[in-house]
């Protein structure tokens, strides 16, 4: 078996040149740093150039999640309300990206009750660009079937769902998390 030289290291350089654009790209589940260790304030730009085109947006904007459940006495389903206020993130398959997130992080489909894709409405405006948009949030309502974490309903992989779905935008969770509804009301 005979080797060419000038074909392996044209691979090796190619690969070399490749792996900065693979540290430029999103990456998967809880990671979200997606800049080099020295990175500057034009990162999320660079970021935004490489993310879908509904997420864009969402890199500029800082989002309110209420996330909570309730349970009736006597059903063996939780009544979970997701509600996210807007980001800049498209609305149109938010709620489908949360519902097959938590069959990923969950393990277990849930039963979409409700997904209220203009729920709210903000204009936005890309501070690189200049240009104007409205955005909207989403109000869901699913129901998450037995079996559960009898302590913690499962509110921490539901929230890692809602967070997956989120185009990596900045939120603030109300009471820090998803919790269940009769703890504050």
């Amino acid at each position: 078996m005979h080797f060419q030289a000038a074909p392996i290291a044209s691979f090796a350089f190619t690969l070399g040149a490749l792996v900065n654009t693979i540290s430029a790209l999103p990456l998967a589940d809880d990671a979200t740093d997606l800049s080099l260790p020295d990175h500057n304030s034009t990162d999320i730009e660079a970021r935004a150039n490489v993310l879908p085109e509904d997420c864009q947006w969402a890199q500029y904007f800082t989002g309110t999640v209420d996330c909570y459940y309730k349970h009736n006495s006597g059903t063996d389903w939780l009544n979970w309300i997701v509600q996210i206020t807007p980001t800049g993130q498209d609305s149109d398959g938010w709620c489908k990206g949360i519902e097959d997130n938590i069959k990923g992080s969950c393990g277990k489909s849930v039963a979409l009750k409700g997904c209220n894709k203009k729920w709210q409405w903000e204009q936005v405006q890309n501070p690189e660009t200049g240009k104007v948009a409205v955005a909207y949030g989403i109000d869901m309502n699913f129901h998450y079937s037995w079996p559960w974490n009898e302590e913690t309903r499962d509110a921490g992989c539901i929230k890692d769902a809602i967070t997956k779905a989120t185009c990596g935008a900045s939120t603030i969770w109300t009471h820090g998390g998803c919790y269940r509804w009769a703890d504050y009301h």
